[in-house]
């Protein structure tokens, strides 16, 4: 006959931040008791868990997905925060958040739910480093002295044509502000 035994201390270990694993072994009883009151709450009143029926395993009264604890709907919230906010978790990207996530629990779209939480994470907006190419220098242009010195241009394109043009290039002078504007038949090549 096989042996009965209750998982209630795998469960808080799972959910707990590995940081506070060892606090749940010295007091299970109130840890265990209200993580098992709100999983089991929520278990209950899953909507998903409702629609499918037979496609995971019960065990203490719990979802699970092989040796995955299904998550309900109300706790993916906690259980994406304490695998990515904690100062242990390290507010890690997409991957590693997936990889510590994964480890142990499931749910429908886990992995669209974890990209969207770190992608709108706020402390990993604000104080990853950035990744891309550098920036430019940001230089003022020098105020020309004279008439002609500094000019700015531009085209207006895929305007209706109008005796054969299409394109206007505009020339405008920054000491004077003076602007011409240029009719062309088509933008310039090297050629």
């Amino acid at each position: 006959m096989p042996q009965y035994h209750s998982r209630r201390e795998e469960v808080v270990q799972a959910i707990m931040p590995p940081y506070q694993q060892g606090v749940a072994q010295a007091v299970p009883h109130q840890l265990a008791g209200d993580l098992n009151r709100q999983l089991l709450m929520a278990v209950q009143s899953d909507p998903w868990l409702r629609d499918h029926p037979g496609l995971l395993r019960w065990r203490d009264g719990l979802a699970w997905k092989g040796n995955k604890l299904y998550v309900p709907e109300l706790l993916r919230h906690v259980v994406l925060q304490r695998r990515h906010d904690t100062k242990q978790a390290g507010h890690f990207g997409f991957l590693k958040t997936l990889h510590l996530v994964w480890h142990q629990f499931w749910w429908p779209q886990v992995k669209v739910d974890i990209e969207a939480y770190v992608k709108g994470c706020h402390v990993c907006a604000t104080a990853k480093p950035h990744t891309g190419k550098p920036l430019g220098l940001l230089q003022t242009v020098a105020d020309p002295t004279q008439p002609w010195e500094d000019i700015a241009m531009d085209f207006i394109v895929e305007l209706p044509e109008n005796r054969g043009y299409t394109v206007i290039w505009t020339v405008i002078d920054l000491f004077s502000k003076q602007a011409h504007f240029i009719p062309c038949k088509g933008l310039p090549s090297s050629r």
